[in-house]
């Protein structure tokens, strides 16, 4: 954006011609009156003429034959292109006037000027001889001392050029003024050539980072085209001060063949960006056309030149009729906006094309130089900040779309793929890891859902879902999958962590409860085990998931199927409690031993008490004494020891599941003879 705002810059600084000074009648500039501190003028009107003759500017001048508009071509005046003349104006200057500049601007032909029959400048070779010229058309300044009547002459000749004469203003100012005007111009011409080049390998860039977005290789190389030519033909000053010269029909060559190859690029760019495939035999035919334009002026004789730019012209018309043609199209599409701002911008640079056709032929010039270069540089504009902005909003959709996706792929799965984003993952990623594994399930969930209306079941799941999730993400968690009323969450920031972000989630739990009164009371089993898992990618390929496979995940499911068994929100086994590295924070109490289904070794199994509400975890915390003298009594075979301590828990905690559970195992070992089976548990 920083590019196409330089280059907006260089256009409106480079465009505007100097102020008009008193109009040259009959070959007479009246400059008496000027104030040449105000600025540099132009000497436009009528300056004297003599046809088909490079007149002596040593020697006194004849009257004139005729006059002849300045800035003009004399072949406009139905002279023929091909030929010679001498032009002459006398300035009439102030007695006390400063050391003067002149600024001659591209002639057509070759051309040289003096001042007071002194030499001035030259532009290319000057002969009579056609063999012996050479034209160059560019834009000369040199100083002079001035008297208050000085005779200005300039010598035309020209073979090859398409045009023919003075064709831009002759502009006059002091040596600063025009040093300072010289120097405006060379600052312009590097930004411009900087944002071209900037900006189009700024467009090249984001194409290499994103193949798919074609219109960035196209616009990217128009604008680094359009640079390179600019550099090499449209700052001849600049080249000068670099200290690089180039014949001028090598410059000629370069700037068609550049030309066509920009509009080729151009043409490709537009059709990309309003997603038009150029594989129809109407576009190919157009890109085609401006390939052999490209060719045709490189390998075309110089003296047949004009024959170049004429292709070149009608390589321009079809070219931009091609892209208006799309452009319309997109109007009946989702781009509107950009295909209508598009349109106005190329009729404007049609109309420099015309204008330049026009001042070829008549001399008319509206601008200093062709207009088609600053209108071709506000379509490149305003086609650069529509891609832009084009290309944004497509990020901005896609970063959407990404976010979104992150609601069913968490951010955390991709971090520990090592992946950047979504689409970077396929079926089968996967990774070795040591988590520690969360199941969460409401109880008497069906029993609640059935007493509620259909409408109601999603609203009340999400709301419970907004007071659970945010304790697992605050300890270092996410979820993983919602496993209907169920949750199963993932922690890799260790178990301690883990466990407080249970604690924390049955904290909620009340709150949910507090804030939906009106509700029967939820209540929550937890299940957590630890260990190595492998998270990756699954599916069937059209649809994707993440997933965890390992034994601690089954663990985990089975630990929090132990919660209908022996109570309490929270349940961790003896893995979880490896991994904690300060478990003495919390009270825990060992439930049981169980052995798991397919596994021959028991885990046991720890009761988190900070999970229980208020009144219940008082009452469990204060027969954690008495709850570890019965396990060790039923262990031991003592079976009526360990009922009274039983009892005596249920007696303090009416709630406590475990303590019920032993006392009906035990009731039914009453029931086996003595010493019929050795106590496992």
């Amino acid at each position: 954006m920083i590019a196409l705002f330089l280059l907006l810059f260089a256009l409106i600084g480079c465009t505007p011609l100097p102020a008009a000074g008193p109009p040259v009648v009959d070959g007479v500039a009246d400059l008496r009156d000027w104030d040449s501190q105000a600025g540099p003028i132009r000497l436009d009107g009528d300056w004297a003429f003599y046809w088909d003759e490079l007149k002596d500017p040593t020697a006194s001048l004849p009257s004139p034959s005729s006059t002849i508009v300045v800035p003009g071509t004399w072949h406009s005046k139905g002279f023929s292109k091909q030929g010679q003349a001498t032009y002459a104006v006398t300035l009439l200057l102030p007695q006390d006037a400063p050391e003067l500049s002149l600024r001659m601007g591209s002639l057509g032909g070759a051309g040289a000027a003096w001042i007071n029959q002194e030499p001035l400048m030259r532009m290319g070779t000057l002969s009579p001889d056609p063999e012996r010229l050479k034209e160059d058309p560019r834009t000369v300044m040199a100083d002079f001392d001035p008297s208050s009547e000085s005779l200005l002459v300039v010598q035309v000749a020209n073979q090859m050029h398409r045009s023919s004469g003075i064709r831009q203003s002759v502009i006059i100012g002091t040596t600063t003024q025009m040093r300072e005007m010289l120097e405006r111009q060379v600052v312009l011409d590097v930004a411009t050539i900087t944002a071209l080049l900037f900006l189009g390998l700024g467009f090249l860039f984001v194409f290499i980072a994103r193949p798919q977005e074609r219109t960035m290789l196209w616009f990217g190389s128009t604008s680094i085209v359009l640079g390179v030519r600019h550099g090499l033909t449209g700052g001849s000053e600049l080249l000068l001060r670099l200290g690089l010269e180039a014949s001028w029909p090598i410059l000629l060559r370069t700037e068609y063949l550049l030309g066509a190859i920009a509009l080729t690029t151009g043409y490709l760019s537009v059709l990309s960006f309003v997603r038009v495939p150029a594989k129809t035999w109407g576009h190919r035919a157009i890109v085609a056309v401006g390939l052999l334009t490209a060719i045709v002026v490189v390998v075309v004789p110089f003296q047949y030149y004009a024959l170049g730019f004429q292709l070149l012209l009608l390589c321009q018309l079809l070219l931009c009729a091609g892209m208006l043609v799309v452009l319309f199209k997109a109007l009946q599409g989702g781009q509107r906006f950009y295909a209508l701002i598009l349109i106005i911008s190329m009729l404007f640079f049609m109309l420099g094309v015309t204008h330049d056709r026009i001042a070829s032929v008549s001399g008319t010039n509206l601008i200093q130089g062709e207009a088609s270069a600053p209108t071709f540089a506000l379509m490149l504009i305003t086609q650069g900040i529509t891609v832009a902005l084009s290309f944004a909003r497509s990020l901005q959709k896609g970063e959407a779309l990404h976010q979104a996706s992150l609601r069913y792929v968490p951010k955390e799965v991709l971090k520990l793929l090592k992946r950047e984003s979504i689409d970077e993952t396929q079926r089968g990623d996967q990774t070795l890891l040591e988590l520690d594994i969360l199941f969460v399930d409401i109880r008497g969930y069906t029993t609640i859902s059935e007493g509620m209306d259909p409408e109601q079941l999603f609203p009340t799941l999400n709301s419970y879902l907004a007071y659970m999730v945010p304790p697992i993400t605050a300890g270092g968690g996410f979820v993983s999958q919602y496993l209907g009323d169920g949750i199963m969450a993932l922690f890799h920031e260790g178990a301690d962590k883990a466990v407080q972000a249970g604690v924390e989630m049955c904290r909620a739990l009340e709150a949910f409860n507090q804030e939906h009164s009106e509700m029967p009371d939820f209540s929550v089993g937890m299940g957590m085990s630890s260990g190595k898992v492998t998270l990756g990618i699954i599916g069937d390929g059209k649809h994707l998931g993440s997933s965890i496979v390992g034994d601690a995940a089954n663990q985990a499911s089975r630990v929090e199927g132990m919660t209908r068994i022996y109570g309490g929100n929270l349940i961790i086994d003896e893995r979880t409690l490896e991994r904690m590295e300060r478990p003495e924070r919390y009270n825990l109490r060992e439930l049981d031993r169980v052995i798991s289904k397919g596994k021959s070794t028991p885990l046991r199994l720890y009761e988190v008490t900070e999970a229980l509400p208020e009144p219940q975890r008082i009452a469990r915390q204060a027969n954690l004494e008495r709850y570890a003298r019965a396990l060790r009594a039923f262990r031991g075979g003592n079976l009526s020891m360990a009922r009274t301590q039983f009892q005596a828990c249920l007696e303090r905690d009416p709630e406590d599941l475990a303590a019920q559970h032993f006392i009906d195992q035990i009731a039914d070992l009453s029931t086996l003879e003595p010493n019929q089976g050795p106590f496992n548990r």
